[in-house]
């Protein structure tokens, strides 16, 4: 939904754990910052940044992509 929205063509790949961290710190490294710790790894593959609980938000995640297509990696930003 989010590839679309922007126009993407990015693909997503089965990859190992330890490509991905890697790949996390060369990216990170090119960026100075970081992109990918282990453990948000870990907690991504246990399914522990996901909530049983409904959404607490009002506006739907499709009609925000919608309304903000044009904006979304236009530029990147980091926390100071």
């Amino acid at each position: 939904m989010i590839a679309a929205a922007v126009g993407s063509r990015a693909r997503i790949v089965r990859a190992a754990a330890s490509l991905a961290l890697a790949l996390g710190r060369a990216t990170g490294v090119a960026l100075r910052d970081t992109v990918l710790t282990r453990e948000e790894l870990d907690a991504l593959m246990a399914s522990a940044l996901t909530s049983d609980e409904p959404p607490n938000g009002r506006r739907s995640l499709r009609t925000w992509l919608e309304e903000n297509a044009a904006e979304l990696g236009a530029r990147y930003a980091r926390p100071r």
